[in-house]
């Protein structure tokens, strides 16, 4: 996946890093999908994507262009990537999701690395010409 100037690359990176804490701490995914429901996220999947802009969502518009796919209509409240076979954008899934609220680690994990990627996205914002509360 191709960004002018490497954003998804070095987003990418950054996903690959998690994903290796937290396999090294033990967790990983079962693919159980609590987390992609509204039981298992409180309904803030709604929220998440209605925004569809910023690095992680540019990510994911990018992967299923290259797919050919559009963005799905989920109005359940749950992810609306969440298909009967799991998760329809695994590899570019948000940190959110690669640190599940079922990983006992998943909050000091998300919090260790929520700071990188907020200065990230708001590097990101900036070169869009976005706000970066946007």
């Amino acid at each position: 996946m191709e960004n002018g100037n490497g954003y998804f690359e070095r987003l990418i990176d950054l996903y690959a890093a998690v994903d290796r804490e937290m396999i090294e701490g033990g967790f990983v995914c079962d693919g159980c999908a609590h987390c992609c429901t509204t039981r298992g996220n409180r309904g803030r999947w709604g929220v998440f994507w209605r925004r569809r802009h910023g690095l992680e969502v540019d990510l994911v518009k990018s992967f299923l262009s290259r797919r050919r796919e559009g963005w799905p209509k989920g109005e359940s409240g749950d992810c609306p990537f969440l298909a009967v076979v799991g998760c329809g954008i695994y590899e570019v899934r948000p940190l959110r999701c690669r640190v599940a609220a079922c990983s006992p680690d998943g909050i000091r994990v998300a919090l260790r690395w929520q700071a990188m990627l907020d200065a990230f996205c708001a590097e990101y914002a900036r070169f869009k010409g976005l706000s970066a509360a946007a």
